[in-house]
């Protein structure tokens, strides 16, 4: 890792993390549409019981026909699948009219690249991220990794004031988002953080975002694993999950070769000094943090790496930012040991760390994988505080490899 500056203002986990804070939802991997006898009062106090886990139709053509149902209080809604596990057990005549995956399909769409109401397919992506670098050419760099499977461009978008250039006092920064396919906010909400920063940049003459983008180099990856997108499922086209395809310090390696998206990624972050970097996942609300397993192979046990305390406090810049993860009752403060929660082998957060020394979070940005694309918008708003995008100024000193905040 090349010297840094031994105190520089970067704004890098609370700026850059604290803009996926997100709602709270049921602990489930999907959304259900149902029809469910409910009247207003009681859908007040589900709502209640289950925050951010019941969503009203927004179609008006439904409701008109919930109007007509025979039965007075029907009406279409979409739960999560400890809701409807309620539903159901109240006798609330509870139905499923669209299954999951029909939702999922629904909801993508190629129309404007620009539409951050509905989700990007794999075509409609590579255009929003070539049309950014038209109109901002100063500040970005479009480039591949490598390939998927069945030969979709792994994309990378660099924003800073010298985009392909090395300057080895600017420290670097990465996301990832979609590594798991069904796994879709971050993927969207990394388009939405492209979009902010360059308008922040030049439209907006944001300071705080100026200062970024001329002071630390970011790399965005929309989408580790597009093929899984386009499947609609958790592993890429070899039916392989890439969070179980890295080096692992305890159990080695499972397979005979790395699938290719891993390949690329990890030949990528071992040709670059990336210092902090954030892996967007879908599953729960939580920051998660190395060491993922540990030599006794049992969930439960807090398995601390050499930089445990730095680690901590990175992934409480995060979820200070986001007070549903910080008023957890799962993770006390939003955060979480990897093993401590349950152990994982062949993960990419503690490869980076141990084959890169790049310190990575495992951001757990929703319970509900893939919601349904007309709550994209809540996500982003409810996630951004108090502003469509948030700062919160930090800054942190660098001696070796320990970190020290001044907030």
């Amino acid at each position: 890792m090349p010297p840094l500056q031994p105190l520089f203002r970067v704004l890098l986990l609370s700026l850059l993390l604290a803009a996926f804070a997100v709602p709270a939802f049921a602990r489930c991997h999907d959304q259900h549409h149902v029809r469910a006898n409910v009247t207003e009062a009681q859908l007040e106090k589900l709502s209640d019981m289950f925050p951010f886990q019941v969503w009203t139709d927004p179609h008006p053509e439904r409701a008109v026909l919930d109007s007509l149902d025979s039965v007075p209080y029907m009406r279409h809604l979409y739960v999560s699948g400890e809701v409807l596990s309620f539903l159901e057990a109240e006798q609330r005549d509870a139905v499923e009219v669209t299954p999951p995956s029909v939702l999922h399909k629904r909801d993508v769409h190629d129309a404007d690249p620009f539409d951050f109401t509905h989700y990007h397919h794999y075509e409609s992506l590579t255009l929003f991220l070539q049309r950014v670098v038209e109109q901002f050419p100063d500040i970005t760099r479009l480039f591949s990794i490598g390939q998927s499977v069945e030969g979709r461009e792994l994309w990378v978008l660099e924003i800073s004031d010298n985009p392909g250039q090395v300057e080895e006092d600017e420290p670097e920064f990465k996301y990832v988002g979609n590594m798991h396919g069904d796994e879709v906010i971050g993927r969207e909400m990394l388009l939405r953080l492209i979009h902010v920063l360059l308008h922040g940049y030049y439209e907006v003459g944001d300071a705080d975002i100026q200062y970024l983008v001329e002071n630390t180099r970011i790399f965005i990856m929309p989408s580790m694993n597009p093929d899984g997108f386009e499947r609609h499922q958790r592993e890429n086209a070899n039916n392989y999950d890439l969070n179980r395809d890295f080096p692992d310090r305890i159990t080695g390696h499972r397979g005979s070769y790395f699938q290719p998206e891993v390949e690329a990624m990890m030949a990528w972050s071992e040709d670059r000094h990336f210092i902090i970097s954030a892996n967007l996942h879908g599953g729960s609300i939580v920051a998660n943090y190395p060491w993922d397993g540990n030599e006794s192979h049992r969930s439960g046990q807090y398995s601390a790496c050499p930089d445990d305390d730095v680690f901590k406090q990175l992934a409480l810049a995060y979820a200070n930012g986001n007070p549903t993860m910080k008023r957890s009752r799962e993770f006390p403060g939003g955060i979480t040991n990897g093993a401590m929660w349950y152990t994982l082998y062949g993960g990419m957060q503690d490869w980076n760390y141990l084959h890169t020394s790049d310190f990575e979070l495992t951001i757990e940005m929703s319970n509900i994988k893939w919601p349904p694309a007309n709550q994209l918008n809540s996500f982003w708003l409810v996630g951004s505080l108090r502003s469509p995008f948030p700062i919160l100024v930090s800054r942190f000193s660098v001696l070796g490899s320990r970190f020290s905040f001044l907030v």
